[in-house]
């Protein structure tokens, strides 16, 4: 029997999440359906002190999930630290696969089997992100992010329309292009698709939609204090002059009007 391939559930947790929401979050990662062959493996990030209630979301999921991992910082990391610590201390190759998932969003029942789908049918790429639909604190449908079935080249973009948990990477992608930049509070997830870009990584865009991407009041707030960090991705790595200019151009609206950000964000990703 050949060894089964595993797929690691990169699912990050921190004090401030609902255990509503995670609990949503978990069923549905209990019901997607995995390709003959491959193995699900929950990796549980947790980012200092999270409260009984989260605490047993995740215990209750363990107990009947043998397959999963658990990791912790005793202390508040961040975002990239927490995810990087959590990656070194997994053992994966190019056959495995990385798949981001925020503890407030919702698995659809094809997740696996698309973004797998496509790694199949395009052996030279490194990452895939699908389109996924948006929704709100009542799991209500308010939009969606429509990606098209195409190659996607971070730095010749003039915004990230790569959401991160809908990403899906092969199992030696933090080998080839190293690991999140835990310098960056916020938009590590753009810096590091912006820097693998810069040193070969193949990106690819599926129109299928895996994914429903829960936005709140809260995400256009930290959609604002990402800004700064974008406005240091545009100059570290844009490749011309235009570039690097309607990309900070586009940080500084946000950050001076974040009333207006979700229209913004929604005017950025159509183009």
């Amino acid at each position: 029997m050949k060894a089964l391939h595993k797929i690691f559930y990169l699912l990050p947790v921190c004090g401030s999440d609902n255990p509503t929401y995670l609990r949503r979050c978990l069923e549905s990662v209990r019901t997607a359906c995995l390709p003959p062959l491959y193995q699900k493996c929950v990796i549980f990030c947790v980012d200092g002190s999270i409260g009984d209630e989260l605490t047993s979301e995740i215990y209750n999921y363990i107990a009947e999930d043998t397959g999963c991992k658990l990791f912790s910082n005793t202390q508040r990391a961040g975002l990239a630290a927490n995810l990087n610590n959590a990656i070194r201390r997994l053992e994966a190759d190019k056959n495995d696969f990385f798949l981001r998932i925020d503890a407030d969003d919702i698995l659809l029942t094809n997740r696996i089997s698309s973004q797998v789908k496509c790694f199949n049918e395009n052996s030279d790429v490194d990452a895939v992100c699908s389109s996924v639909y948006v929704i709100d604190e009542n799991n209500t449908r308010t939009g969606n992010v429509q990606l098209k079935d195409e190659e996607y080249v971070p730095t010749e973009q003039y915004s990230n329309k790569l959401i991160h948990p809908a990403m899906m990477l092969r199992g030696d992608f933090f080998d080839k292009y190293d690991l999140y930049d835990e310098n960056y509070k916020y938009a590590q997830d753009w810096e590091l698709w912006m820097r693998a870009s810069t040193n070969g990584a193949v990106f690819q865009t599926s129109s299928d939609y895996v994914l429903e991407y829960r936005f709140l009041g809260s995400t256009v707030v930290k959609r604002k204090l990402t800004q700064k960090y974008c406005v240091d991705i545009a100059n570290r790595y844009g490749k011309s002059v235009h570039q690097r200019t309607i990309m900070k151009l586009r940080a500084f609206a946000i950050m001076i009007a974040p009333k207006f950000a979700l229209m913004l964000l929604a005017s950025m990703l159509r183009k």
